[in-house]
């Protein structure tokens, strides 16, 4: 701990306020009595007084602001703060967004930062989040600028205990957990401070999940923790939930300004800071949306759950006919109703007609009980053989509703499409290609994306296939999966201070894992290769994300062409056998376009096929076996 702040607990802990009798109700009559007989008219009925018990006090609580911070938001928030005047305010890390590797890139964060907490008319705790603590630079940063990244402090009888989630050189991924040194502090600073009224513990990371933290270290605390009155606050999942854990309540907080999509409370996705009352009895929580005040028990796991699988789960996923040849005139498709939460949950689709195409059923209507899934057969006939490639999609409008007890059932809704996909072959070349980004060995390119299956990221900017379109081939030899994309884009805008995701681009991804395993989706970066690139003027000068996470011996090459970019990357075929297990047969393969038009705005996504991870995904869309 910093002298600075030794200087801030000393203040904070020395005060203190006299028990003065409570003031006279203004035009009541009541008279002014002693604390204790105000309290004894209360609790017999015979009279109201203030509420406000000098020994009470306010805290305010700041979420996460990184990840994605949204400009003006937690300035807007800072400033509302201190027209609510609290005792003091502190956070659960994640104000920076961080993963810096210089003082010259990280100064001016902190600097813009410490310029909005400078404004605070309270005093200001700090924790550390992964985005503070990203690497070994900021972590001896840290140690520069503030001291300890744990520390605890006494005030009007409660004990504070701010942690560092962060601080396990077992915990893979940010750390996740304490070291053994920190948690001997715990332990020992709960020891010796056996009899205060209460005790809160911020960190950054809710290691109370056991499902999402092993090891963690955590479990130690929580035992010593046991037998005390206690509240546990912390962040980083941007989404709030109130759980109850042993009896105490353990709060996940959604952002003051962080990355997220804003569906409302109930969601658990909305811009707060949480409003802490510290009474005689036991501390009270309000989160104060930027635009009202809302329960603690606003969300919790139930309805957080529910609200995930409506926006992002697909209770209804798109159905697809996936065939071997190019030509289709019957099939059957599986049309899948999911239930992944506690709750019944009921589900409708509906066909819409197609000009050439008959759906059977048309309708379908099912109750799907919780943590289960009903699948429907689905048959599908064309008036005519018609190419895979040509197969009008047919729109499937859906909707789910769950009876939550004690509360107004949820419902959603959404559009998905019936598709038609063939297991696409990768062809055989006898001679290498030339990674250089100049397609003039490929020809016509076999793949177009110029009515993109999925937008992302600011659709709505998306103004048509002049705007961002692209087209790419596949290609493999004995050695290397080669990949080439001829990318169409209107207007290139390149931000330097963006990441290559951000920028006009492109990103290539490529699953290896068996078709099985990689049937049902979703987007974990650690199984697949990912490339992600912005072009340059020559390739020497692209700018390629993670360069490190690519598989030994993987070329790329991503050139600015007079139309738009060209790439070109070839994978090892050996690393696609490692993934696979065995000598690799086949692929699922999606390609997205980056499409940055202004430096204020979202950099929109262009993708081939569905997201993996999104509603409109489709088992083994995007496949392609070799030759």
């Amino acid at each position: 701990m910093t002298a600075k702040r030794v200087w801030l607990v000393v203040l904070l802990t020395a005060a203190a306020f006299s028990c003065k009798a409570p003031r006279e109700a203004a035009g009541t009559g009541l008279e002014p009595r002693t604390q204790a007989e105000a309290k004894a008219a209360v609790a017999t009925g015979g009279a109201k007084f203030f509420a406000d018990d000098p020994e009470d006090f306010h805290f305010v609580v700041f979420a996460d602001r990184s990840g994605g911070k949204r400009d003006g938001v937690f300035e807007s928030a800072a400033a509302k703060v201190n027209l609510l005047m609290p005792s003091f305010a502190i956070s659960v890390g994640d104000l920076l967004e961080g993963y810096a590797e210089s003082k010259a890139e990280l100064d001016p964060q902190y600097d813009e930062l410490n310029g909005i907490l400078a404004k605070l008319k309270m005093p200001f705790f700090r924790v550390a989040g992964n985005h503070e603590l990203g690497n070994d630079f900021m972590v001896k940063d840290w140690a520069t600028r503030f001291g300890p990244t744990y520390y605890s402090f006494v005030y009007r009888d409660v004990l504070f205990i701010v942690l560092n989630s962060q601080d396990n050189p077992k915990g893979g991924d940010y750390k996740s957990g304490f070291s053994e040194e920190q948690t001997a502090f715990a332990i020992k600073t709960l020891a010796d401070n056996p009899n205060v009224r209460w005790t809160f513990v911020f960190m950054h990371q809710p290691l109370w999940d056991k499902q999402a933290y092993k090891d963690t270290n955590w479990e130690k605390v929580e035992a010593m923790l046991a037998g005390r009155p206690y509240s546990v606050f912390a962040g980083h999942w941007h989404t709030y939930a109130k759980y109850e854990v042993n009896g105490h309540s353990d709060i996940v907080l959604s952002t003051t300004g962080g990355d997220s999509k804003l569906h409302g409370p109930e969601t658990g996705e909305f811009d707060e800071v949480a409003w802490v009352t510290m009474t005689d009895g036991k501390p009270v929580v309000a989160n104060l949306a930027l635009g009202g005040i809302l329960p603690d028990d606003v969300a919790t796991p139930v309805t957080a759950a529910v609200y995930d699988q409506v926006y992002y789960g697909g209770p209804v996923g798109a159905p697809a006919i996936v065939t071997e040849g190019n030509v289709f005139d019957t099939g059957k498709a599986t049309l899948e109703m999911t239930n992944k939460t506690d709750v019944p949950m009921k589900a409708t689709a509906t066909f819409r007609k197609v000009e050439g195409l008959r759906v059977t059923p048309e309708a379908v209507e099912r109750t799907v009980a919780p943590r289960s899934t009903e699948t429907i057969a689905i048959d599908v006939a064309a008036d005519r053989p018609t190419e895979v490639e040509a197969m009008p999609a047919v729109e499937m409008d859906w909707s789910v509703s769950y009876a939550i007890p004690d509360r107004p059932a949820i419902s959603g809704k959404g559009t998905n499409r019936l598709v038609a996909e063939t297991i696409h072959v990768i062809p055989r070349r006898m001679s290498p290609v030339t990674v250089d980004g100049k397609l003039d060995e490929w020809g016509e390119m076999r793949y177009t994306c110029k009515e993109p299956m999925d937008l992302a990221n600011g659709p709505e900017l998306w103004t048509g296939p002049d705007d961002a379109s692209f087209a790419f081939s596949t290609a493999c030899d004995n050695e290397y999966l080669y990949v080439a994309v001829a990318a169409t884009d209107d207007k290139l805008v390149f931000d330097p201070t963006r990441k290559p995701r951000g920028n006009d681009g492109l990103t290539v991804l490529v699953d290896a894992r068996p078709r099985a395993e990689r049937a049902t989706g979703g987007m974990d970066w650690k199984k697949f290769v990912a490339v992600i690139v912005t072009p340059g003027e020559t390739a020497e000068k692209q700018v390629l994300a993670e360069p490190g996470d690519l598989p030994e011996g993987t070329k790329v090459a991503s050139v600015i062409s007079p139309k738009g970019h060209n790439t070109e990357i070839a994978i090892p075929l050996k690393a696609l056998s490692a993934v696979q297990g065995k000598e690799w047969e086949d692929v699922r393969i999606n390609v997205r376009q980056h499409d940055l038009d202004d430096v204020t705005a979202s950099c929109t996504q262009v993708y081939w096929r569905p997201r993996w991870d999104g509603p409109k995904n489709y088992k083994d869309s995007g496949t392609f076996r070799r030759e």
